[in-house]
C-alpha cells in the first residue's frame, strides 16, 4: 500500500503508519481488514489529490493438490480543495505625536500605531475565535484591545463565533520600546543607500572586467600586428581600468563593511552580517590578487610599451594570460555581489 499527495506545487509521497490498535502485518485472513494513517501538512491552497495504490496477491485453490496465485493492483483517487478558513484584511493608522513646550524639538517621541484587522469566515462551518494575537518585531510592544482583555466592570467576555461569510473586527495598539532611539539608529544603518551602493559598485566592476577579458582583449588580438602595437593597445585598456577599478573596489568594500557592522549589532538582522563581510572580503580581495598574481605580467607588458624586447608571439601570450587572470578578478567580484544580494534579500 502506497500513497502520495498531488499538491498544486509538488507531489509528496507518504510514509504510511499503522493504527494504534493494529499490528504492522501484510497477510490478511478472510474477513480481516488493514488500516493505515497518512499525515500531511497543508502548505498551499488549491486542488489536492490523494492517490492511494494497493497491490495484493490472492491465492485460489483449484483442487486439493494445486493452488494458483494472482497479483492485482488498483489505484484510487480522493480529490479535495484546500482553501483558507479565514480571510484577513489589515489597516495601520499612526497616532499623532504630542510634543510639550518644554521638550526640545530635536527629541522625537516613540511612535504609536493602531492595527485594525477584518476577519471573514471563508469556511462552510462555524468558527469560534478563541484568541487573536499579533507578533511584532523586537523594537515594538503590542497590546490587545479585543475580547480577551478584561475591562473593569465588564468581566470576561465570551469568545465570538463566525458563521460562514460573517465578519468581525479586531485591533491592537502598537508602541515603540523606550530604547527606540538605539534601535532606530541601527535600522537606519541599513536603510540608507549603502547596500545599493555596494552592490552597484561590485557588480559594475565585475561586468567591466568580464567585458574586457571577453570583448576587449580578443579585439586587440585580431589580425597580424607587432609586439609594440599589441602592448600599446593593451596599455590603453589597462590605464582606464587602473583609474576606475581600485576606486570602485574600495567603495564597494566600505559599503559592505558598514552594512555588515549594522547587521551585526541589530537584534533581528544579525544572522546575515556574515554575508556582507564575505562580500567585502571578496570585493577587496581583487587588490591583493592583482599585486600578487598579476603584477609580474603587468610589469612585463608595461616594459614593452617603452622598449620592445619580446616577439609578437610572446607579447600575445602575455596579453592572453593577463585576460585569464583578469577573468578571475571578475569572478571574485561576482561572488561578492551574490553575497551582497543574499544579505539584502
Amino acid at each position: 500500500m502506497t500513497a502520495e499527495m498531488q499538491a498544486p506545487t509538488q507531489t509528496v509521497p507518504f510514509e504510511l503508519a499503522a493504527a494504534d490498535d493494529e499490528k504492522d502485518h501484510s497477510d490478511l485472513a478472510v474477513g480481516d481488514s488493514l488500516q493505515r494513517i497518512v499525515r500531511f501538512d497543508l502548505q498551499s491552497e488549491g486542488n489536492h489529490v490523494l492517490a492511494v495504490s494497493i497491490t495484493y496477491t490472492e491465492t485460489a485453490s483449484e483442487d486439493q493438490n494445486e493452488s494458483r496465485s494472482r497479483t492485482r493492483t488498483f489505484r484510487k483517487l480522493y480529490q479535495f480543495i484546500a482553501a483558507p478558513c479565514l480571510s484577513v484584511r489589515t489597516k495601520v493608522s499612526e497616532f499623532p505625536v504630542q510634543e510639550h513646550r518644554n521638550e526640545k524639538r530635536s527629541q522625537t517621541k516613540p511612535a504609536s500605531f493602531a492595527l485594525e484587522a477584518q476577519l471573514e469566515n471563508m469556511a462552510d462551518g462555524l468558527i469560534t475565535l478563541e484568541k487573536v494575537a499579533f507578533s511584532p518585531k523586537p523594537s515594538f510592544n503590542t497590546s490587545s484591545i479585543n475580547w480577551d482583555v478584561s475591562w473593569p466592570g465588564t468581566g470576561k467576555m465570551e469568545c465570538p463565533f463566525l458563521m460562514p461569510r460573517d465578519l468581525t473586527q479586531v485591533a491592537f495598539l502598537i508602541k515603540q520600546q523606550p530604547d527606540w532611539k538605539q534601535s532606530k539608529s541601527q535600522v537606519e544603518t541599513t536603510k540608507d543607500g549603502r547596500i545599493i551602493l555596494g552592490i552597484t559598485a561590485s557588480s559594475f566592476l565585475a561586468g567591466a572586467l568580464y567585458s574586457i577579458s571577453f570583448l576587449g582583449v580578443p579585439a586587440i588580438l585580431v589580425g597580424k600586428s607587432n609586439a609594440f602595437l599589441l602592448a600599446s593597445r593593451w596599455h590603453s585598456i589597462f590605464s582606464v581600468g587602473q583609474k576606475v577599478g581600485p576606486t570602485l573596489a574600495i567603495l564597494g568594500t566600505v559599503s559592505y563593511l558598514f552594512v555588515g557592522r549594522g547587521k551585526y549589532h541589530s537584534k533581528y538582522d544579525s544572522r546575515v552580517w556574515k554575508s556582507f563581510v564575505g562580500a567585502a572580503v571578496a570585493t577587496m580581495g581583487i587588490i591583493p590578487f592583482t599585486f600578487i598574481f598579476m603584477k609580474p605580467t603587468n610589469d612585463a607588458l608595461l616594459a614593452q610599451t617603452a622598449k620592445t624586447t619580446l616577439s609578437e608571439t610572446e607579447v600575445r601570450a602575455l596579453v592572453e594570460k593577463w585576460a585569464s587572470l583578469n577573468l578571475v578578478r571578475s569572478g571574485m567580484l561576482m561572488i561578492g555581489t551574490a553575497l551582497g544580494l543574499y544579505g539584502a534579500l
